[in-house]
């Protein structure tokens, strides 16, 4: 039978760690956990959208309406077809003709003036430039055992360039006799975006669709950098990006001639003469009572006093001198 001395007995300190660093353990285990997020992507990358509606912008904001300001026109939008994002070309150009002026009807029967419009190009391109060992397929040149099947990509510096284009062109006619009133000429303008990767770090984004330069999404202060409007860069009359409060048309109310108050002349100064036996002298031609610049003042009245009373040396009778004896 073995026996323990006192020393070889395990402490109750140790006993007491051991117990604590088993239940952290147990409790760890039970509490932790891990979640997942749903993501997902829309068939057109917010790219390619910004790309086309600011090309769009740009094309339309081009085209100056003055000629047909103040007119009430109807837009013909049937020749654009199947043309990428139509509805808001369409709705761009409608609120181009209203900031000009033109006034829009909805059927062709109420309108004096027929728009026309088509589009040549609405579309991006893309562009990619890699300094350095592009994706390969090993398989393809050498099948050998133990060789990877394909190398990866190791780029050293890369450049996406994609740009959108936008080609439309308008013409006016007169809607009865159908003879041709304007035509726009044709309005291209196109709108990029660059990415930059250099040693793998990336993107540097640039571009008109980015307020100025950003790195992996977050955007770089530039002090030196000036910031423009659109209307300058293209040199528009109307900035159809900024937001415009229209004032409402002055209603004139006609005014019947049953309506109108008579106009009366003057009346005409009394003539003046010096004396009785004078010709009275002639007065200069009357002239229209102008508006005084001050209030007038309102007549003095002048209260009735009471009879003085006759003072010792004023006799209330007349007097009348003693009349001389006759010689």
């Amino acid at each position: 039978m073995s026996t323990f001395t006192a020393s070889e007995l395990p402490s109750t300190s140790a006993l007491g760690r051991q117990a604590i660093y088993g239940l952290w353990l147990l409790t760890t285990f039970f509490t932790c956990g891990c979640g997942t997020t749903r993501w997902t992507d829309t068939k057109r990358t917010a790219t390619e959208q910004l790309l086309i509606s600011d090309a769009i912008d740009n094309s339309v904001q081009a085209i100056d309406f003055k000629v047909v300001a103040g007119e009430k026109v109807f837009f013909d939008e049937s020749r654009l077809g199947s043309v990428e994002d139509k509805a808001y070309l369409v709705s761009s150009i409608r609120q181009h003709l209203l900031a000009t002026g033109c006034a829009l009807a909805e059927k062709k029967e109420d309108a004096k003036i027929i728009i026309e419009a088509r589009a040549g190009a609405v579309g991006t391109d893309r562009h990619d430039l890699l300094y350095g060992i592009p994706a390969t397929n090993v398989t393809s040149v050498v099948n050998i055992p133990g060789v990877p099947s394909s190398i990866p990509e190791i780029p050293f510096a890369k450049r996406t360039d994609q740009s959108a284009i936008a080609k439309i062109a308008l013409f006016a006619y007169d809607r009865e006799t159908g003879r041709a009133i304007w035509q726009s000429g044709l309005s291209k303008e196109k709108s990029r975006a660059k990415d930059y990767w250099v040693l793998g770090a990336g993107p540097i984004q640039h571009g008109a669709i980015h307020d100025g330069t950003a790195f992996a999404g977050q955007k770089i202060n530039n002090p030196f950098r000036r910031k423009s409007s659109n209307s300058e860069a293209i040199g528009a009359s109307i900035d159809l990006t900024a937001e415009v409060e229209f004032p409402s048309p002055r209603v004139e109310v006609a005014t019947l001639p049953s309506e109108k108050q008579a106009v009366t002349a003057p009346p005409v100064a009394a003539a003046v003469t010096k004396s009785a036996h004078e010709e009275p002298i002639a007065q200069p031609a009357a002239q229209p009572p102008s508006t005084p610049s001050v209030l007038p003042v309102p007549p003095l009245v002048v209260l009735p006093q009471p009879p003085s009373q006759p003072s010792v040396y004023q006799s209330a009778v007349p007097f009348e001198p003693p009349p001389l004896p006759e010689r």
